[in-house]
């Protein structure tokens, strides 16, 4: 089967042949026939791909599955790759929680060259009550100077679903504390 299937893709993927735009009916139907030969289909083409995918080292999400960390991640389906994760300095406990551990849910992001040793950016879930504190620690390790919100505090029409707890002060000027953090709210600006 695997011999059989790099055939199929050496000839999709070939440098010195590439499929002409008259060619490609051909082509589909000689693939078809090569799938059916194999007695297998497209879908399961697909979710074979899907499952590599999942376990090639760069798409790992293992971290964010252990017990320890699951309540760090404000929605379960939307985590960090192993590979390119914040990994916090030194581990915190949040509360509830007594286990310390170096995860928060959010990863590095290289500029346009895709150097990760000097990652541009770090993009995160809304902080959860809960993790407020490990955000600030992270904000502070990673040496942030701006942050961007592109969430609403609260969405919804109709009902009113939680998408980020407020980790700032509630007016300009004042000071709130986050575990080791005090945050002061100088200036807020809304698009």
């Amino acid at each position: 089967l695997q011999r059989a299937r790099s055939r199929v893709y050496s000839r999709l993927y070939s440098r010195d042949k590439y499929v002409r735009p008259y060619d490609k009916a051909s082509f589909v139907h000689e693939l078809q026939k090569d799938y059916e030969s194999l007695d297998i289909t497209f879908e399961d083409e697909f979710s074979d791909l899907e499952k590599l995918a999942n376990d090639c080292i760069q798409r790992r999400t293992s971290q964010s599955t252990l017990p320890v960390n699951r309540r760090r991640n404000r929605y379960q389906d939307i985590v960090p790759f192993d590979a390119t994760r914040v990994v916090l300095e030194k581990p915190l406990s949040i509360s509830g929680n007594p286990h310390a551990s170096n995860y928060i849910n959010a990863s590095l992001i290289s500029d346009i060259s895709g150097q990760l040793h000097s990652p541009s950016y770090s993009a995160a879930q809304g902080p959860s009550e809960e993790t407020i504190g490990i955000f600030w620690e992270m904000i502070w390790q990673q040496n942030v100077r701006v942050v961007v919100m592109l969430t609403n505090l609260v969405e919804g029409l109709g009902f009113h679903s939680t998408k980020c707890s407020q980790y700032w002060p509630e007016m300009v000027g004042n000071t709130k504390r986050f575990n080791d953090f005090e945050v002061q709210l100088y200036d807020c600006q809304e698009a």
